[in-house]
C-alpha cells in the first residue's frame, strides 16, 4: 500500500494506467487498494475531461509524512 501512495505522491494526479506503470502489482489488486484509500479519505478521485478518465490525487499532508 505504501508503494502505491509513494507513486501517487510522485505523479501528483494520475490515471490508473499511469499509476501502474512502475509498480509490480496486479491491476485488480491495485484498484482494490486504491478504492480503499479513497474510502478512507486519503486519496481524492475526480474526472479529467481531457483524458476522459478518472484521476487520483493523494492528500498533500500524506506526501509530506512519507518524505
Amino acid at each position: 500500500m505504501e508503494s502505491l501512495i509513494r507513486r501517487l505522491c510522485g505523479c501528483r494526479e494520475c490515471t490508473i494506467d499511469e499509476l501502474l506503470e512502475g509498480l509490480g502489482i496486479d491491476r485488480l489488486e491495485a484498484r482494490k487498494r486504491l478504492a480503499q484509500l479513497v474510502r478512507e479519505g486519503l486519496v481524492e478521485k475526480k474526472p479529467d475531461y481531457d483524458k476522459r478518465k478518472m484521476v487520483f490525487r493523494v492528500k498533500d499532508e500524506l506526501c509530506v509524512g512519507l518524505s
